[in-house]
């Protein structure tokens, strides 16, 4: 009978560990052991627990980087999707085009809690 309770308890723990709620005006990211692995849509969801780390980032604050430089670090084709840096923090994008990794994007805007984002054409010197 004690295992039992003592199972059940250390279940119940993990569990609430694992559940997530991501509110609809947030962003949120999960690092399992440090590196970033998935983007989070806004509702309750499940993690890893002890394991993954969520990073939740509000909407008025991702509006601040519209407009921004920031760095593609990893690209996923197709349909280009990828992981964006900026000032030590990683966070899901999406292109109309591929990009390749390292290149610098411009942040357009903000959908389905992706940063939306577009090379930055190389300028031709005269």
């Amino acid at each position: 009978m004690t295992t039992y309770l003592l199972f059940l308890a250390v279940a119940l723990v993990c569990f609430l560990f694992s559940v997530k709620l991501i509110r609809r005006n947030q962003m949120a990211l999960v690092y399992r052991f440090g590196k970033p692995v998935m983007a989070l849509k806004p509702g309750l969801q499940l993690t890893l627990p002890f394991i993954d780390a969520v990073k939740r980032l509000s909407v008025d604050e991702a509006r601040g980087l519209i407009g921004r430089r920031v760095q593609l670090i990893r690209s996923i084709e197709p349909p280009h999707y990828g992981l964006i840096s900026h000032q030590g923090e990683y966070w899901p994008a999406v292109s109309d085009v591929g990009i390749e990794n390292g290149k610098w994007v411009t942040v357009n805007n903000i959908d389905d809690n992706m940063f939306l984002v577009s090379p930055i054409p190389v300028s031709v010197k005269g």
